[in-house]
């Protein structure tokens, strides 16, 4: 039963409905709009497959209940027209689950919830993987928890599901770019009377008109084309790889051949290629800011939820395409490629969005209707005048043409462009692309910006901005450690040496080499690279320092433990090294001892009043604070290591704006 509901009708002459089997069926959406088309009292139809809406322009004087019923009745046509019977076919999955038709079946439910994705239905079910276990999604898929799938498939499902890429941009041909430029009422009479000139044998005035419109519409296609281009370019500027596992082997192809089934490997610093239902689950945590707005990682699981209609950011067990994996790791069953995902849908709506009119483009639009009218009834009251004065009709039609041609403003499409191309220009050498020259003018028409303040006008790259160990305030100026006395290198100081030494082990990132400016290219989260880049930029070797001090074990940050740990082998001994950092209110609890210039001495109560006015004034400055602890265990101790702790500082890190 397809359901028509109204959405949005207080407008006259405009209505917006939804229609429950609108969503991913292009056939239904043609049979509509072709039904609809025909309808008297209907201007206009847009309709979406995205988000399974029809907006309907309609004659004002129509009563909008009659276009409601005439669209219920469409709209029961078609679904009559669908549910006709049809030859059933049977799958090969249900012939050999044929023999277990009294039995409950979790399969048969499963089916139901991923026929759209696979392409048997249009119903919009894409949003049920969240309720699906993880053992019966990859059974569907004819995938293997452990194994994933066979490089034998991977063929057939491309085939299938085509390559994972997002739709891109439709971009604009240069006949239709330079046609827009023409498309305006000034334009319009200006080419009229540049014509009625010809015909009158005034070629002089009209090849004058004429090249006033030509080198509007030039100046409009340049400038247009040339942003045409760039954005076309920002379709292939990232190509990410991905971890998975195919026929028990783990390894990395690009993101684009990634299929449904596949089993993806998570770990940190890395992307998510596709939409995918996490499998298994060890305290890992996504940063989903591009999709959901939400700052802060989010920290997953693999277990399904209760709730079907819940919105992205609830839905624990998914891994959204282009997320990034900010900690632990885990795996998970790639569900949806391409269009299909998430940020694929986004993308089909943002291109089937109507492009508005601005201010100047409408106010064009009024002079054009004032001058026509203006014009038309002037020329028209001289010459009739001038006919019944007894003047000649030749005579008074070119007077009437002078007349028009007279009052018609030639320079003003032209001073419009050319304002508008200049402005584009500037903003181009910001770094900013416009795409329509009227752009311009409604950017320079806006009061109030508001933006979000990560990524844009930060620059999304944590840095250590403050340092308090051994009761002594430390400032991060450009890299260098600055003190308010004299510069602070980790030789004079070994409470700072420390320091640096378990920000370089108790972490997860990864060192790939050097970047062109010289700065470390570090693979992980933000917090744990700006940690990895304090230590490098004090001069200290982080690959040495991680070599010599190999991994052990590595315990992970959680929502009931807000500190992470790991254990080092020793140098030339038998006892481990055990490395925290987290909340400084937390780990300062565990300690006993802490290093006040180079000794280790007992934590008083004073000292921790001290370390708490210091975290205090951190977060007053608005910056996120760690805190840093270590402790040596004999090889054979494996509880409680996270206790009787030596205090090492706090260290505070902030995005800082961009230049």
């Amino acid at each position: 039963m397809h359901i028509l509901t109204p959405v949005h009708t207080r407008i006259k002459g405009r209505a917006r409905f939804a229609v429950s089997g609108l969503k991913r069926s292009a056939s239904f959406k043609q049979l509509l709009t072709d039904q609809l088309a025909a309808v008297d009292g209907i201007s206009g139809i847009t309709a979406s497959t995205v988000t399974g809406k029809i907006l309907v322009f309609y004659d004002r004087k129509t009563p909008l209940e009659t276009i409601t019923e005439t669209l219920q009745t469409a709209v029961l046509s078609i679904s009559q027209q669908k549910q006709a019977p049809a030859p059933k076919k049977t799958s090969r999955r249900q012939q050999a689950s044929a023999g277990q038709k009294d039995a409950p079946s979790r399969m048969q439910k499963v089916k139901t919830c991923v026929q759209s994705i696979l392409g048997h239905r249009q119903a919009d079910t894409e949003k049920e993987w969240h309720v699906v276990s993880g053992q019966d999604a990859a059974a569907f898929f004819a995938s293997d928890i452990s194994q994933g799938i066979s490089q034998e498939s991977v063929l057939d499902r491309r085939h299938r599901f085509g390559e994972n890429v997002l739709p891109k941009t439709r971009c604009r041909s240069g006949l239709q770019i330079f046609m827009e430029q023409m498309n305006s009422l000034p334009v319009y009479l200006l080419g009229a009377v540049a014509g009625v000139s010809i015909v009158m044998g005034g070629m002089l005035d009209a090849a004058i008109v004429f090249g006033v419109v030509l080198a509007n519409a030039a100046i409009g296609y340049v400038t247009e084309s040339k942003a045409e281009k760039n954005i076309d370019a920002l379709n292939d500027l990232v190509h990410h790889m991905a971890e998975v596992v195919r026929d028990g082997k783990s390894f990395f192809i690009s993101a684009e051949a990634v299929v449904p089934g596949d089993m993806l490997v998570l770990k940190p610093g890395s992307f998510v290629p596709a939409d995918s239902r996490i499998i298994q689950a060890s305290r890992l945590t996504i940063d989903e800011s591009m999709l959901t707005g939400e700052s802060l990682p989010v920290e997953k699981h693999a277990h399904p939820l209760n709730q079907t209609d819940i919105p992205l950011g609830d839905r624990k067990n998914m891994a959204y395409m282009g997320t990034c994996i900010t900690g632990g790791q885990g795996r998970s069953l790639v569900v949806a490629t391409g269009r299909n995902t998430q940020l694929g849908r986004l993308k089909i709506l943002l291109d089937e969005t109507q492009t508005t009119r601005s201010p100047i483009e409408r106010q064009l639009d009024t002079i054009g209707d004032q001058l026509i009218y203006g014009c038309l009834a002037i020329c028209g009251g001289v010459f009739a005048m001038g006919t019944l004065m007894g003047f000649g009709i030749l005579n008074m039609l070119r007077m009437s043409i002078s007349l028009a041609a007279a009052a018609v403003p030639e320079g003003l499409p032209s001073i419009a462009t050319v304002n508008f191309a200049l402005g584009i220009s500037r903003m181009k050498k910001n770094n900013v692309l416009v795409r329509r020259l009227p752009a311009a003018e409604t950017l320079g028409a806006i009061q109030t910006i508001c933006l979000d303040k990560t990524g844009t006008i930060t620059m999304n790259r944590m840095k250590a901005i403050s340092i308090y160990t051994g009761e002594k305030w430390i400032s991060v100026e450009k890299g260098s450690l600055v003190s308010p006395d004299a510069g602070v290198t980790p030789v004079n100081m070994p409470e700072m040496a420390q320091l640096l030494y378990v920000c370089a082990l108790c972490c997860e990132t990864k060192i790939n080499g050097r970047c062109a400016d010289g700065r470390l290219d570090i693979s992980g989260s933000a917090t744990e690279s700006a940690l990895t880049e304090l230590v490098d930029n004090a001069g200290i070797d982080v690959k040495t320092i991680r070599k010599t001090a190999p991994l052990i074990r590595i315990n992970h940050r959680s929502e009931k433990q807000l500190f992470m740990s790991t254990v080092h082998r020793t140098p030339g001994t038998d006892d481990h090294f055990v490395m925290v950092k987290g909340s400084p209110l937390e780990i300062l609890s565990r300690c006993d001892t802490q290093i006040i210039d180079g000794q280790t001495v007992s934590m008083t109560p004073e000292a921790r009043t001290r370390i708490q006015d210091a975290n205090a004034v951190m977060a007053g400055n608005a910056l996120r604070v760690l805190g840093f602890a270590c402790r040596t265990v004999s090889a054979d101790t494996d509880k409680d290591l996270e206790t009787h702790l030596t205090w090492l500082g706090l260290i505070g890190l902030a995005d800082p704006p961009r230049e």
